[in-house]
């Protein structure tokens, strides 16, 4: 396979490192495109900003120091509050302390186990086949968005898993809302960089808040549904709410289950969604790939609807899976500040330095994976596909790792398994396609695919 190697769409790494000013302008367009081509090689790199140091960390050990062994001395950093804030408030991504451990207690719960999970494979699973129905009326040779597609997909399956809620028309606010946002606050803020004090007014605010309001109706939606239900459910409603009438357990406050109901409605689904378009983006380059998928799925599923407990049977779809997060990691680039004093490697880092830890170079990067820029599936499949510990985070690491990446990968592999086994969707020819770094990994532009059956493969 690596005679036939695909190498997807990426911003131009520049030669050089670019100067403060052009690699402000550049992250504040593009997060992506401020890495030049020997941060791919690099270990540790330094940049000076006003009144503190940044930090980049390519190496394994120093990554596992901060996320890991000294977690506790490296807090979210200002650039991420500011970001988030307005939108998931002090939620469980961005809350510390005994807040954050608070949170975890109640929340995690909800994302693991086995019998809860295969619950949510079933709607998974549901969720996909209406998706599904909806491309066979559309007919062959019709036309998709997939970036729309997977996020009506990730929404509904969200809502309905966790808060027992169908979406419906709600999710065309999601998506408009949640991308007005990206365009305004999810952009890199010049203001702080270079010091000006956060209580000045930032560009897009207002657009910003405007969008808020918009996704705290749909949670006020969610919320006044469960209220009205005559008979309890297992979802995280009845888990949030009802522990604010229970004085034996923690309990979360009314500001407390806005922020965590908007983070589970919008990390929820726009991480995976974004996952999700890389994935059929790829699998249109490479027909290699995709043959293989196909493969699989007609071998092991044999033209029926999975059942919930059946991924093991497909360990090609989920290598698949993973080599999209490897390229294309929803949260590209995430940081730290040091609390206190703090070392790296023999280096003294200062209290109050910008730590940045860049999935998207990390993944790539040329010490740790052969053709880092390739689609290879198969490198997953190679020792069971374990990599070296802190080489792969497309969901983090440590104590706070993301709590949903085991419901995200298996959505993910549902959605791919009984998609190919009906369908191929071609990229429209003459589309360019650009990875656009903000709050999370977008494409740029939209990603039309062309739909056809697979030859000697029914309808539905």
């Amino acid at each position: 396979w690596t005679m036939f190697l695909t190498c997807p769409a990426m911003p131009p790494r520049p030669p050089h490192p670019l100067t403060p000013w052009r690699w402000v302008t550049t992250a504040r367009d593009n997060g992506l495109a401020i890495w030049h081509q020997g941060a791919f090689s690099s270990l540790l790199m330094h940049r000076r900003l006003p009144g503190r140091d940044l930090w980049v960390l390519n190496n394994p050990r120093d990554i596992r120091q901060v996320l890991v062994t000294d977690a506790a001395q490296y807090t979210k950093s200002p650039e991420t509050w500011r970001s988030l804030k307005p939108l998931i408030g002090n939620s469980l991504f961005i809350s510390e302390g005994e807040d954050w451990r608070l949170r975890r207690r109640v929340i995690a719960p909800m994302l693991t186990g086995p019998e809860r999970m295969r619950a949510y494979e079933a709607t998974m699973i549901e969720v996909v086949e209406e998706m599904l129905g909806r491309w066979e009326r559309l007919g062959e040779g019709g036309e998709l968005e997939m970036g729309w597609e997977c996020i009506q997909l990730a929404a509904e399956v969200i809502s309905r898993a966790l808060f027992s809620f169908p979406l419906g028309n709600h999710t065309h606010t999601i998506f408009e809302a949640f991308s007005q946002y990206q365009a305004t606050l999810g952009r890199l803020d010049l203001m702080s960089l270079v010091g000006l004090p956060a209580w000045l007014p930032r560009p897009g605010e207002s657009s910003a808040r405007r969008a808020v309001g918009l996704l705290e109706g749909v949670v006020e939606a969610i919320v006044a549904a469960a209220r009205q239900r005559s008979s309890p459910y297992d979802d995280l409603p009845e888990l949030l709410m009802g522990t604010q009438s229970s004085p034996q357990q923690e309990s979360l406050g009314p500001t407390q289950l806005r922020d965590e109901f908007m983070l589970a409605l919008l990390a929820g689904h726009e991480t995976t969604a974004s996952a999700l378009s890389w994935a059929y983006y790829l699998l249109s380059l490479d027909q290699r790939v995709r043959g293989e998928l196909e493969a699989e799925v007609d071998r092991e599923l044999a033209g029926s609807r999975p059942c919930p407990g059946e991924l093991e049977r497909l360990p090609y779809t989920r290598a698949l899976v993973s080599e999209v997060l490897r390229l294309y990691p929803p949260i590209y680039q995430f940081s730290r500040q040091v609390r206190g004093e703090a070392s790296l490697e023999g280096r003294n880092l200062a209290p109050g330095s910008l730590i940045v830890i860049s999935p998207w170079v990390l993944h790539r990067h040329r010490r740790y994976w052969k053709n880092p820029d390739a689609f290879i599936p198969e490198r997953f499949l190679e020792s069971g596909g374990r990599r070296r510990r802190q080489c792969y985070i497309p969901f983090g690491a440590g104590p706070r790792v993301c709590p949903g990446a085991g419901f995200a990968m298996h959505e993910m592999v549902y959605a791919l398994a009984m998609s190919a086994q009906r369908f191929r969707l071609d990229l429209r020819p003459g589309t360019v396609v650009e990875p656009l770094g903000r709050l999370t990994l977008r494409p740029r532009n939209d990603l039309p695919m062309l739909l056809s059956h697979r030859r000697g493969m029914p309808p539905g």
